[in-house]
């Protein structure tokens, strides 16, 4: 789950210092990162949707689902915690494989690193609803 440099290689989190690009905010990430890898990957906008998390909801819904929430598979861990990505749930569903609990997301394989990055920037900068 962590993402320190290991052998020399580049972390994760070098790429995230390194980025000088604003926060995204929770709009752009459902609309650019969400809903095309979870929702059309139909995970969560069915009837049942994995996690109990579903994307077809009014935004205000996505954030009190998504933010200091605990996640249906761990309820001890919350989804999204403000400020901290490796207490984030989300962080280690999207990044270990495979992770504490249940298998990695997306289910039809990995986020790139860019895309990843950019989530943890908006849980850094605080995980707004914005």
């Amino acid at each position: 789950m962590g993402s320190a440099a290991i052998g020399g290689s580049t972390s994760v989190d070098a790429f995230d210092a390194a980025s000088n690009a604003p926060a995204p905010t929770l709009t752009e990430l459902v609309e650019t990162l969400f809903v095309p890898t979870c929702v059309l990957g139909r995970c969560h906008i069915t009837r049942a949707p994995a996690g109990e998390l579903s994307f077809t909801g009014r935004p205000i819904t996505q954030h009190v689902a998504l933010v200091n929430a605990p996640s249906s598979e761990v309820p001890t861990r919350m989804r999204v915690v403000p400020f901290d990505p490796e207490a984030s749930y989300l962080i280690e569903k999207l990044t270990a494989n495979p992770p504490s609990v249940g298998s990695s997301m997306p289910p039809m394989g990995s986020l790139q690193p860019e895309a990843i990055s950019r989530v943890r920037q908006w849980i850094l900068a605080g995980a707004l609803d914005n």
